[in-house]
């Protein structure tokens, strides 16, 4: 698959973390990390620090597709600056599918549809609500309207 097919989804990856915890005692960054604690990942603070991206709050998949960035950075778990599936030993097994899946399921979706805003709404609200999954704080509501005039070609038969 080319780059430029998957940089729009790796942008968009959902943000999150789950908890790990470790199997003895360890001291990292001058902090003591008891045996059986739950520890979290901050993910969303990693992957919009100003410090590891240029502009991270602007939505800009290019910055997968060239350049020096692009190539220090993939989402198999070497890079800590980009995590959206976790690393080490516990990263997600499921990344072979999700790197082919979303790519089809995006360009089906728009490949079938074409996408409008409803008539009363003049810009997209990008804002998030806080929490463990991140959510927009207003959902985005679209108006998709079927692109082929013949409506059996949606349809599978065997």
């Amino acid at each position: 698959m080319r780059k430029r097919d998957q940089s729009p989804v790796k942008k968009s990856h959902c943000l999150y973390a789950l908890p790990h915890s470790p199997s003895e005692p360890s001291t990292k960054g001058g902090y003591s990390i008891p045996k059986g604690v739950r520890v979290l990942l901050d993910v969303y603070a990693i992957h919009r620090d100003p410090q590891l991206w240029e502009d991270p709050l602007v939505f800009r998949p290019e910055r997968f597709l060239n350049g020096s960035h692009a190539e220090k950075v993939n989402y198999l778990g070497k890079h800590f600056q980009y995590l959206p599936f976790g690393s080490g030993r516990r990263i997600c097994p499921g990344i072979p599918l999700v790197e082919r899946m979303s790519v089809l399921v995006l360009a089906s979706l728009l490949h079938a549809f074409q996408w409008k805003l409803p008539s009363d709404t003049v810009e997209v609200d990008l804002s998030e609500s806080f929490g463990m999954l991140l959510r927009k704080l207003k959902p985005l509501i679209t108006i998709p309207s079927p692109r082929l005039f013949n409506l059996e070609l949606y349809s599978y038969q065997d």
